[in-house]
């Protein structure tokens, strides 16, 4: 049974993982401007936020997501702010005219903004706990490691 829920979990990290939204955005535009690692960097933070996101929903910790629904409005607004800012900086942007080089962003700073902006959306926590409850998470309850398998391939399959 072990074996299926790692199956499963990959399955749901990667679909949710393949839409292109801003984190798809954001990775590929960094991975074109600066280089392959900083792209590789924004998907490990985002398969990070995906792990999180689906210990959340496979768990059923009622406390984070408690604060989520209470808090939907400010975590909305966060996260409308941080896509403005990214796309104002992207419009200011002029790949062909800008000759100077820029000074490159740390790889922390790439980390954890991208979790800031993978975190502040409420829709991929929705959509984890609408896949989990499609698969049956209360399976798991009481075996640790079909719970670590799942959350794992979570992950791994978002990595993909």
């Amino acid at each position: 049974m072990n074996v299926m829920h790692f199956v499963e979990g990959a399955v749901i990290g990667f679909s949710l993982a393949v839409p292109i939204g801003p984190v798809g955005i954001l990775c590929v535009r960094q991975t074109v401007e600066d280089d392959a690692r900083y792209g590789l960097v924004i998907g490990v933070s985002a398969a990070s936020c995906d792990m999180v996101n689906g210990i959340v929903a496979a768990f059923g910790i009622t406390r984070i997501s408690d604060f989520i629904a209470l808090e939907q409005c400010w975590i909305r607004l966060v996260g409308g702010i941080i896509l403005l800012v990214i796309g104002f900086s992207a419009f200011r942007t002029h790949q062909f005219t800008d000759k100077a080089p820029k000074a490159p962003r740390g790889r922390t700073w790439a980390f954890f903004s991208t979790v800031l902006l993978a975190l502040t959306n409420p829709l991929t926590l929705v959509a984890f706990a609408a896949d989990f409850a499609v698969i049956g998470v209360k399976n798991i309850v009481g075996r640790p490691v079909s719970g670590l398998m799942l959350v794992a391939s979570v992950f791994l399959g978002s990595l993909t």
